[in-house]
């Protein structure tokens, strides 16, 4: 299957739920369920989900799909499958805050090569063409006009801007690892949206510190490997390879295009 059709697939797909999304939010009409590692999950992540699938599966019925909303899902990461995260910030969507979004990532030898990222309430979209190139959009109530990025080229006379996490827990280590960059601006941002930026040119580097998932990451990952950024695993100090049997993801930065690791 050309990746340009798989692509183009994605892209509405993670649109459609995207609006059902925003629809839910603006509505207030969310219910809350417990999972059993006691993380929330909503009526709209189940929604988004569903539409995601079924989209992706009447498409490209020959290809698995790995979903965080579908436990029997999690098998042939071997193979060439999608990796979807319906809501990636589960917990500031309950709250009322806006920086959610949709991811949808297609991966190929355990590395996503495709990305879509969509964050409803901030009317912004971002996806990568198989070619490298990273396309923004905004209007996600009616037809999203997408242009294509310029990504800057990273100027180390300036300023570093860091994106990193509104969560208090890992700040001290945060401000620890960006002590080697000298001067650096810091905007706090939730959800994968700030891979997204990265990738556009919208910030240079992001620590993470503590654990998440595969799929918080791919569509990100796919960005910005696009860009030509990396996310590099501060472990191992190598490429995250989606190939964990828990899906679970420790410490990594992302960094976009020319930003050195120090």
């Amino acid at each position: 299957m050309p990746l340009h059709t798989i692509i183009n697939t994605m892209v509405e797909a993670g649109l459609v739920a995207a609006k059902r999304v925003k629809a839910l939010h603006e509505s207030s009409a969310i219910t809350v369920d417990w999972k059993s590692d006691g993380s929330p999950v909503t009526n709209a992540d189940y929604e988004a989900n569903t539409i995601i699938c079924e989209a992706l599966g009447s498409q490209h019925p020959d290809i698995p799909i790995i979903s965080e909303e579908h436990n029997n899902s999690h098998v042939a990461k071997e193979l060439p499958h999608f990796m979807i995260d319906p809501i990636d910030g589960t917990h500031g969507f309950m709250h009322g805050k806006s920086e959610f979004t949709v991811n949808l990532a297609y991966i190929e030898n355990q590395i996503p090569i495709l990305g879509v990222v969509v964050a409803p309430d901030l009317n912004e979209a971002f996806y990568n063409t198989p070619n490298g190139e990273i396309y923004f959009g905004t209007g996600l109530a009616g037809n999203v006009n997408f242009k294509k990025v310029k990504v800057p080229v990273f100027d180390s006379h300036h300023p570093i801007k860091a994106l990193l996490s509104r969560s208090q827990s890992y700040r001290a280590k945060e401000e620890a690892f960006l002590l080697p960059y000298g001067p650096v601006e810091i905007e706090r941002i939730s959800s994968s949206i700030k891979l997204a930026y990265l990738a556009a040119g919208r910030g240079d580097i992001y620590p993470r510190f503590g654990t998440m998932k595969e799929w918080d990451i791919a569509a990100g990952q796919a960005l910005i490997l696009a860009s030509g950024g990396r996310i590099t695993c501060l472990k191992y100090s190598n490429e995250i390879i989606f190939d964990r049997t828990n899906f679970e993801i420790g410490p990594f930065v992302a960094m976009a295009k020319g930003v050195p690791l120090k």
